[in-house]
């Protein structure tokens, strides 16, 4: 039915097909991402348990939602960089080490009640061989408060 050279073409395609469907957590592990309530003008404060889990390139976007209206009141990007197993986040983990174009910048959120999420995208897995992939970690959903009395 097939000659030699036909099967291995298709073993070819069947094992690169099989590496496209291995996870971004592979290079990547997402974890948890939490944000704390906050005050208005204050930087606020981050918990997460993710990281790189094999030394790589990688981009990350992070966007701020506005849970009542789903509108975007932040976001930033960057890279690719090289993400190292033995890179350490600083303590505490702030949101204007976390988004630095913008939250690093000065921009601060209003008053409300928004969510985050993080993705990172591993550039090339697989020395190139594979397609770009993508991971991302949402957080809870958190307050920024305008009095201290409400937090």
């Amino acid at each position: 039915m097939f000659n030699k050279l036909e099967r291995l073409i298709w073993l070819v395609v069947l094992v690169y097909v099989s590496l496209m469907a291995l996870p971004a957590a592979l290079w990547y592990k997402p974890g948890d991402l939490f944000v704390a309530d906050s005050l208005v003008g204050e930087d606020m404060v981050l918990g997460y348990d993710g990281g790189v889990v094999v030394q790589t390139q990688i981009k990350y976007s992070v966007v701020v939602r506005n849970v009542i209206t789903n509108e975007i009141e932040m976001e930033d990007a960057g890279g690719p960089f090289e993400y190292k197993l033995e890179s350490i986040r600083p303590d505490p983990l702030l949101m204007s080490w976390w988004s630095p174009r913008t939250y690093g910048d000065g921009k601060r959120l209003a008053e409300g009640v928004y969510r985050l999420k993080t993705c990172w995208t591993i550039t090339s897995p697989m020395y190139g061989i594979l397609p770009p992939k993508t991971t991302c970690a949402e957080s809870n959903i958190f307050r920024v408060h305008r009095n201290e009395k409400d937090i």
